[in-house]
C-alpha cells in the first residue's frame, strides 16, 4: 500500500509529509541523488506501506531533517544546488529550481 503524501516545494527545500497513524518501525533513506524511498508498519490494520519518489536533481542528505510525530513522519528535504546555476541567476529566474 501507498501511504497519504503531502509535499509542498520552496527554492532551498522540499517539505514531505507521510501520513501514516502509529507507524512502527519506519525505514527511510533518502539518497543524494535525489531518491527517497520509505517503508513502515501503521494504520489501524498495522500494514506494511511503502513510498519511492525521484526527485529531478540531487538532495543535500546531511542537511535534511525528519521528524517522527503519533499521526505523521515530517521530512524537510534541502535541495543540492552543487554544479547548478549561482545564486544570483536562480533568485532572478525560477526556472529549473523545481525538483519534485
Amino acid at each position: 500500500k501507498i501511504p497519504g503524501t503531502l509535499w509542498a516545494q520552496r527554492k532551498d527545500c522540499i517539505y514531505l509529509t507521510v501520513d501514516l497513524a502509529d507507524c512502527k518501525n519506519p525505514q527511510i533513506d533518502l539518497d543524494e541523488e535525489g531518491k527517497i524511498k520509505f517503508v513502515g508498519v501503521g494504520g489501524t490494520t498495522q500494514e506494511t506501506y511503502e513510498l519511492e519518489l525521484e526527485f529531478y536533481g540531487p538532495i543535500n542528505k546531511e542537511d535534511s531533517k525528519i521528524q517522527f510525530g503519533q499521526r505523521n513522519i515530517f521530512l524537510v528535504i534541502k535541495k543540492n544546488f552543487a554544479g547548478g546555476p549561482d545564486e544570483d541567476e536562480a533568485d532572478s529566474d525560477d526556472e529549473g529550481t523545481d525538483i519534485l
